[in-house]
């Protein structure tokens, strides 16, 4: 068992005023559970998966076949499919999106200390946060930098929204039956989002202020905006962005995003993932990624023996030190053991990630640390300890029970197994909470007494 499974307290003070640097995406999700309500606007679905959402046949296709598959997916809508859909459907809920948003949401909750840069705050998202108060802003005068609260920070008019259907293992829409709880994200993409933080000429000074960096949201980009510019144009000062931070010292981690543009992809890993030090995704992510690099997987065997086999691959062909998977029922980070954090660290912010996962599904939302109390609550994922045991046998490991590290063949591994609530209050942005409650706890330990 990990210290954070016994008592999360000492972790919880390794990450009290922490400073961790959140970019780019943060939104307002409108979230409705799939039911009549929503199969009354649409029309019936079509075979070929859509390449965006931009009628109600497309979206209803989109639904339907990722309730099929039971993995979460994620297609852009157009502005002015998105307004049709507002006049004709009232959402369930509105609340905080974007993964950067959420994550400094979160990291605000748990009393670290987050900064997060946005290209696009309204004062409508900015009502979303819990505390705002307590989030920095990056402010560039001339030269110097400067942080603001957000509850300070500047808005604009436009407010970016994203569609969030959700639905759990047995819903139906049109002829089709979920077969997990998950969902599937309509997700509007400003031209304003291209990477472009206006940061680049004070990164010493952000590099001096923050301890490591979570980037996400570049499966937002778009392949030509109106000035005529391209995402390749973009990618690239991005990834010089992230090089600099680098240079300062900085930790960052990419959380790689469901796209469906294949050359994006192919962009973000020549470009992007040689410049940071961890890629954090899920199964379908991964899936994904093996796809672009042509790598047909790890081979036969249990799927976490498979999934560790694949990251082990993947480690040198990405240029990475770390790369990180979180499936439903276990978390799994395989790293390069002379390169990335201590694995034992790593196991601790997994473990936290499960506290986390299983309290934001239990209550719906956490307001502040002793809330996690719920999470520790809920029993550990039978199939994901299940999982830890088949790992464990490969690799030499006797009975590990929830958590697993070990070293092998010249790569480290760090393992937990996740705290599965049976009937989620909502599913939405646990991915998130799980990828900063685990990279936050990990760097917080390795500049700690712990």
């Amino acid at each position: 068992m990990t210290h954070v499974d016994d008592d999360p307290r000492a972790a919880l003070d390794a990450i009290t005023e922490y400073p961790v640097f959140l970019a780019h995406n943060a939104n307002v999700d409108a979230l409705c559970h799939v039911d009549e309500s929503v199969e009354s606007v649409l029309n019936p679905p079509g075979e070929a998966w859509p390449e965006s959402i931009d009628s109600p046949e497309a979206l209803a296709t989109a639904i339907t076949q990722t309730m099929a598959r039971g993995d979460g997916d994620l297609l852009a809508t157009t502005a002015e499919f998105d307004a049709w859909l507002a006049e004709r459907l009232a959402p369930d809920e509105q609340r905080l999106g974007g993964q950067a948003a959420i994550m400094a949401d979160l990291v605000s909750l748990l009393d670290g200390d987050p900064i997060l840069w946005t290209y696009l705050l309204s004062d409508t998202q900015r009502a979303q946060f819990t505390h705002p108060e307590s989030i920095r802003f990056p402010v560039v005068d001339g030269d110097s930098l400067s942080f603001v609260p957000l509850s300070e920070a500047p808005t604009t008019d436009q407010t970016k929204r994203n569609w969030i259907f959700e639905f759990s293992a047995g819903d139906r829409l049109f002829e089709t039956t979920a077969t997990a709880d998950t969902r599937f994200i309509a997700a509007t993409r400003p031209d304003r989002f291209n990477l472009e933080t206006g940061l680049d000429p004070v990164v010493e000074q952000l590099g001096a202020n923050v301890e490591c960096a979570l980037v996400s949201g570049y499966q937002s980009l778009k392949r030509v905006y109106d000035d005529g510019s391209t995402f390749d144009e973009h990618v690239e000062r991005g990834a010089e962005f992230l090089r600099d931070l680098a240079a300062e010292g900085v930790t960052i981690q990419l959380e790689y995003g469901v796209t469906h543009k294949r050359d994006l992809r192919r962009a973000l890993i020549e470009h992007v993932l040689p410049e940071i030090d961890a890629v954090g995704m899920d199964s379908r992510e991964l899936e994904l990624l093996c796809e672009d690099l042509q790598y047909a997987g790890g081979g036969p065997g249990p799927d976490i023996v498979s999934q560790y086999r694949t990251l082990k691959d993947l480690l040198a062909r990405l240029g990475v030190d770390c790369i990180k998977v979180h499936t439903t029922d276990y978390f799994l980070a395989v790293m390069d053991a002379d390169a990335y954090l201590d694995p034992e660290y790593v196991a601790e912010g997994w473990a936290m990630a499960a506290v986390v996962a299983a309290s934001k599904a239990t209550e719906g939302v956490i307001d502040e640390p002793s809330d996690l109390e719920s999470g520790l609550d809920v029993d550990f994922s039978p199939p994901g300890v299940a999982s830890l045991s088949q790992l464990g046998s490969y690799l030499g490991v006797d009975d590990p029970g929830p958590d697993l590290v070990a070293t092998h063949d010249g790569v480290a591994v760090a393992a937990h197994a996740n705290r599965v609530v049976d009937d989620p209050v909502s599913t939405v942005g646990l991915g998130d909470s799980i990828a900063v409650s685990n990279f936050l706890l990990e760097n917080a330990l390795s500049d700690s007494d712990f």
